[in-house]
């Protein structure tokens, strides 16, 4: 899939969650022949610290976006919330950050 990357100056983590959860919403695209292709987003999602640079946030929010993909997809996930469960057991296990 396709990566692209949205910076959202000044958003509340609540802000930028609300954002994230209206794009993870699954879409189904009719086709014209019948039937319908389903297109699922996954987000991957960093608060801007102001020790961290841009390519620190970058890598932050990539990460976090493997690990929605790796733990059912078609989800919101922050770094924030899920590097204390990837740091303490070194996998991308843990539960969702989507609520």
């Amino acid at each position: 899939g396709e990566e692209f990357a949205i910076y959202v100056q000044g958003a509340t983590l609540e802000e930028a969650r609300t954002i994230g959860n209206r794009l993870t919403e699954p879409l189904a695209i009719p086709l014209e022949t019948g039937g319908q292709v389903k297109v699922t987003l996954s987000v991957g999602a960093v608060i801007d610290r102001p020790h961290l640079s841009l390519d620190e946030m970058c890598s932050y929010a990539d990460k976090a976006l493997y690990w929605a993909k790796s733990n059912g997809r078609a989800q919101l996930a922050v770094w924030d919330e899920i590097m204390s469960t990837i740091a303490s057991s070194g996998t991308a296990g843990g539960t969702t950050a989507r609520h």
